[in-house]
């Protein structure tokens, strides 16, 4: 059997147990935007019935991750023991900060996630001018491009068939020359 100062002690740790996971609970649910500032209207997490879940995936994950906090403390301050003052502790932990810390720190967070949210969409609007700047020039240097391999194209072809004409014509003309010859040779053979 444990003295009653280690008892004691334990459920000193046991409340601040209680009152550090509450804190952690608020914290994280005020910053996912699952739990509202106070002041802020009800959460519109509702299920298809209307109401709220009794259990949503985050409260799962939160009791998965604080089992092992809560087993440490019992283990270093009660050596593992578990006896209903441990329970105690930490339900007088939870209640304590739920009724005397809770609205200001759900608060608190609130306003720094509110700060962080509009910090980071003015650095995001700072960051994305220069990228959209960038983006329309290149945006008008192909249409620029476009346009002018259109207008050169169009040129080039009928420069390109005006030249074939002519080398044509030039090419014709030796043909017929020969041609020509040729007639006035056989025609001189032929007399």
């Amino acid at each position: 059997m444990l003295g009653i100062d280690t008892q004691l002690l334990c459920l000193a740790v046991m409340f601040l147990t209680g009152a550090a996971l509450a804190l952690f609970h608020d914290l994280c649910g005020v910053l996912s935007g699952t739990t509202p500032a106070p002041g802020a209207a009800a959460s519109r997490r509702r299920t298809l019935a209307g109401r709220r879940p009794i259990l949503r995936p985050w409260d799962i994950v939160f009791c998965l991750l604080v089992t092992p906090v809560v087993f440490a403390a019992v283990l270093v301050s009660n050596r593992g023991e578990l006896r209903l003052y441990v329970f105690l502790g930490l339900a007088a932990g939870l209640g304590a900060y739920t009724c005397l810390a809770a609205p200001l720190v759900r608060t608190a967070a609130a306003g720094l996630r509110d700060l962080a949210v509009r910090v980071l969409r003015a650095a995001g609007a700072t960051l994305a001018r220069p990228l959209q700047a960038a983006v329309r020039t290149a945006a008008a240097g192909a249409r620029l491009l476009t346009g002018a391999g259109r207008r050169l194209t169009g040129a080039g072809c009928r420069a390109g068939t005006a030249l074939l004409r002519r080398v044509g014509r030039t090419a014709s003309g030796p043909a017929r020359l020969g041609r020509r010859l040729l007639a006035g040779f056989r025609r001189r053979a032929g007399e």
